[in-house]
């Protein structure tokens, strides 16, 4: 069994890589079997987002390690080195934006804009969201 919280191992969507291998480096300490990180996987997301697209992968629902690595490799990996941004990232955004007491002034407000516009830019050019004209 692989202890999370001693790790600090917490997987949002970003760097896939980096999760693989602390994930294997925590189970190689913990002497825990390809089925059981395929297993535990799942309780070592930040987000529900990410929690439901890994338990739609036939790795996590066959407890196969080598193949939930491909799946979440395929799905997160960085294909396109200029990945940036996934829907989650307007989350965080607001989080720490709220965490640090809200926007106070100008200068703040102007980043948390420029901050917001890039996320949303992205996310629309790369299919992530729509605009709301496309909605209606």
């Amino acid at each position: 069994m692989i202890r999370a919280k001693d790790y600090n191992i917490v997987f949002d969507g970003n760097e896939v890589e980096t999760y693989i291998k602390r994930m294997e480096a925590a189970a190689e300490i913990e002497g825990a079997s390809g089925e059981e990180i395929a297993t535990q996987v799942i309780f070592m997301s930040a987000f529900e987002e990410v929690k439901a697209k890994i338990e739609a992968m036939q790795g996590y629902e066959g407890k196969n390690w080598t193949k939930l690595k491909e799946e979440l490799t395929t799905e997160w990996g960085i294909v396109d080195p200029n990945r940036r941004y996934i829907p989650e990232s307007l989350e965080k955004l607001f989080n720490n934006t709220k965490g640090v007491g809200g926007i106070r002034n100008l200068a703040e407000y102007k980043r948390f804009i420029g901050e917001y516009e890039n996320i949303t830019n992205y996310l629309y050019k790369y299919g992530y969201i729509k605009r709301e004209s496309e909605n209606n």
